[in-house]
Order: C-alpha cells, then structure tokens, then sequence
C-alpha cells in the first residue's frame, strides 16, 4: 500500500510517491543545513530501504499538497564488541524522522514510527531483519517499544543515546551491558 487516508486533509504516503527534493527540504527546516554532517549520516551510505521510508503529506482545502513530516530507514551491520564477530542476521537504522517546525506536538512523527514499526516487523520476517537501531530521544523512542542499547559508534555518536527495537521477540540477542558496533551496511 503506498499511500493511506489519515483523515481528509492528511495521507500517508510511501516515499517513492513523493519528491525527494521535497522531503531534503522538510528534513532541512526540522534540523539544520548542516545535519548531513552529524556522525550518524556516515551510517547512511547504502540506498534507504524504501518500503519503510514513509512521510506524512497535508492535502486539500485549495492549497497545494505538502510534506508536513517523513521517516527514513537504512540497512546497517551489527558486531559485537567482545566477540569481534558480525551478528547474524540484517539489522535497520531508523532515521531521520522530521517533522516541520510548525506541526511539531501534533502525533505526526508517532503516526510515522508507528506505521513504519508494524511494517518492519511484516518485512522482518521476509528479509530477516532482527532490528531497528536509532540514535536520538530516549524518552520519545522508549514510549514506542525501544530499548537503551549501548553502541559505539565508529563515528563518535555519543553512546548514550543508542537504542534498539527488536522486531520480533526472537532478536532479543543483545543484553543491554554488551557493547556494539554500527556500520554501513555490506548487504546493499
């Protein structure tokens, strides 16, 4: 399903149905300019995995359509530290997740993680996707099922701020004292 009436002045939409100009421009106001140089963009160097990068488009009332909100997920590998061996398995790197500065407070950015949350649980067990990594608000991601995970980031992202939703109880394989590693993923 590529696009889903919310109500009849929003509509989901999968990201191949919008620009990407557009979405760039919406992730530019939700950040910065400059948001292309935080660590966690180095994760980022595959093709995003399109059936989950989804946005949120207002629509009607005589005015253009626009993109009031989008969510990006990329593959990424696991290693665990102590065992210095890959993880088995594909894992997910959820992000960004932007939401323009004026519809910020609004669920547009939980409607988003969790639309794409039960996707990725559908797709995990065709694709074998075991998680879905995150860097970003404990709180807010939390409340949505992650986990505190510690990760060390080859690209200097504070450690502290790493979670992990597993999607699929079986995944469950990372405690939360071991430490790992994120990279780019080989698979794409």
């Amino acid at each position: 399903m590529a696009e889903e009436l919310l109500t009849e002045k929003l509509k989901l939409i999968c990201e191949e149905n919008y620009p990407h100009p557009q979405a760039e421009k919406l992730l530019n106001q939700a950040f910065d300019n400059h948001r292309t140089a935080r660590d966690v963009y180095a994760l980022r160097q595959s093709l995003p995995v399109t059936q989950l990068c989804w946005g949120i488009e207002s629509c009607g009332m005589g005015k253009a359509s626009q993109l009031i909100a989008v969510i990006r997920y990329w593959e990424i590998s696991v290693q665990a530290v102590q065992a210095e061996q890959q993880m088995k398995g594909r894992y997910l790197l959820l992000g960004p997740l932007g939401v323009m500065p004026n519809q910020i407070g609004k669920g547009y950015g939980k409607k988003l993680l969790k639309h794409t949350l039960g996707l990725a649980e559908n797709l995990s067990t065709a694709a074998d996707y075991q998680a879905i990594c995150v860097s970003g608000e404990a709180g807010y991601y939390q409340k949505l099922g992650f986990k505190p995970v510690s990760i060390i980031s080859p690209h200097n992202t504070p450690p502290n701020i790493w979670q992990i939703y597993y999607t699929h109880p079986q995944a469950e394989i990372f405690s939360d004292q071991q430490e790992l590693i994120l990279q780019s993923s080989p698979y794409q």
